[in-house]
C-alpha cells in the first residue's frame, strides 16, 4: 500500500510540475501577444501624433499670417486716415467702418498660439544685445 501510495504522489506531482509548465508558457505565449498589440498601438498612436503635430504647426503659421495681415491692414487704415479717408460726404460712417476694423483687427492680434512664447524669446534676445546709450 506505501508503494502504491508512493507512486501516486510521485505521478501526482510530476503531472502538477508538467501542468505548472504548460501553464507558464501559456501565460507566456498571452503576455508576449499582449505586447506585440501595444507595439502596434503605440506605433499607430505615435504616427497620428506626428500628423497632429504637422496639422498644429500649420494652424500657428496660418495664425501667425493672419496677425501680420491685420497688423498690416491696422497701419494701412491709420495711413488711410491721415490722407483724409474719413472726411467727405459721410465722414461719421467712415469713422464707424475704421472703428470697426480697428476692434476686429485688434482681436486678430491676440492670443495667437506661440506667439507669447516667440515674444519672450525676442525679447530676451533684444535684452541680451547692449543697445548704444542715446544723448
Amino acid at each position: 500500500m506505501r508503494r502504491h501510495l508512493l507512486v501516486v504522489l510521485i505521478l501526482a506531482s510530476f503531472v502538477g510540475v508538467s501542468a505548472s509548465s504548460f501553464g507558464q508558457e501559456e501565460a507566456k505565449a498571452d503576455l508576449e501577444a499582449q505586447v506585440q498589440a501595444l507595439v502596434q498601438e503605440v506605433a499607430t498612436l505615435r504616427g497620428e501624433l506626428e500628423e497632429s503635430s504637422v496639422r498644429i504647426d500649420e494652424m500657428v503659421g496660418y495664425l501667425k499670417q493672419n496677425q501680420k495681415a491685420a497688423e498690416e491692414l491696422s497701419s494701412a487704415l491709420a495711413a488711410s486716415e491721415a490722407a483724409g479717408f474719413t472726411f467727405g460726404i459721410n465722414p461719421k460712417s467712415r469713422q464707424i467702418l475704421l472703428t470697426g476694423w480697428r476692434k476686429q483687427l485688434s482681436t486678430m492680434q491676440k492670443g495667437v498660439p506661440g506667439a507669447a512664447a516667440e515674444e519672450a524669446t525676442a525679447k530676451q534676445t533684444r535684452g541680451s544685445i547692449r543697445q548704444p546709450k542715446r544723448w
